[in-house]
């Protein structure tokens, strides 16, 4: 499963940013343009899957590849 591609598809559902512009280095805030609110909207739709976010594992430098990860390890414990 491509980990990654599934966060580029709850990102793109959030904020709509374009699928094909997406690098797995992008931040969040910074790259993404995401606001708190989209967000906040994103760690939802994680935990929709199962993926709890800690507070301390936010930071305005979170990457997809990051969030990625999350996801990883979630589905690697199933």
């Amino acid at each position: 499963m491509n980990y990654l591609h599934e966060i580029y598809l709850l990102v793109n559902q959030v904020n709509g940013y374009p699928l094909e512009l997406m690098q797995p280095q992008d931040r969040l805030q910074h790259e993404l343009g995401m606001d708190s609110i989209e967000i906040v909207d994103l760690i939802l739709r994680l935990e929709d899957k199962e993926v709890y976010v800690q507070e301390n594992q936010l930071h305005p430098e979170l990457t997809l590849e990051e969030v990625a990860s999350w996801l990883s390890c979630v589905k690697s414990r199933m």
